[in-house]
């Protein structure tokens, strides 16, 4: 009777041999991209981490509303636009274009990105003009200012929402704009307060500081 070899057949070491020599520079360049990416995402991370606040209400023993604010600052956007740029996801003359627009929008506007959750669908309605809901920005003088916008978007119209923690499937998100004027100028804090017959709960951005005041 024939013996059973159990030598690895030669040709078929030799073909996998080629497949690993060739499959490992993929897979460290594989590890050096993600690393990249990481270091992108962590700066980015935060800048988010200072300027979110979150504010809760509560209503006896009922979470009425838990809601996260992010200012969503020139500076912040145009760290992420740079980055976009560095790592090839942006070309040249979009990222000029975005340039010029973030630095126009900066003399009129302060933009905020909110992510609000509440007990009630019917209540989670920040966009419309009857909703019980009241956001008003103080300025200089203590008077409380309206938002010029309140723009509700889908989280899946949002890019790279995983450097955004804040957002989950339970929250919905607003893009919030208010004029920018001289009594917003200058201040050692903003204040965006948030009311209704429900309740109410501020967020806070203290100035020139990282230290988060919620």
């Amino acid at each position: 009777m024939k013996k059973l070899s159990h030598r690895f057949p030669l040709n078929l070491f030799a073909v996998l041999s080629v497949c690993v020599f060739l499959l490992l520079p993929a897979g460290c360049q594989s590890d050096r991209t993600k690393v990249q990416f990481r270091l992108f995402q962590d700066k980015i991370i935060t800048m988010i981490d200072r300027l979110v606040m979150t504010g809760k209400i509560y209503r006896d023993l009922d979470t009425v509303f838990v809601g996260d604010l992010l200012w969503y600052t020139p500076e912040l956007k145009n760290e992420y636009i740079d980055e976009m740029l560095k790592k090839g996801r942006m070309e040249q003359s979009e990222y000029n274009q975005q340039k010029a627009e973030i630095e126009k929008q900066a003399s009129k506007e302060m933009e905020f990105l909110g992510a609000f959750y509440t007990f009630e669908d019917k209540w989670n309605d920040f966009d419309s003009p009857d909703s019980i809901w009241k956001l008003r920005l103080v300025d200089k003088d203590g008077n409380l200012v309206a938002p010029i916008s309140v723009k509700k978007i889908k989280r899946k119209d949002m890019p790279d929402t995983n450097v955004f923690a804040f957002i989950n499937y339970w929250k919905t998100i607003y893009i919030i704009k208010f004029a920018k004027t001289a009594n917003l100028e200058g201040m050692d804090a903003y204040r965006v307060r948030l009311f209704s017959v429900l309740g109410d709960t501020e967020f806070v951005w203290k100035t020139g500081t990282s230290t988060k005041t919620n």
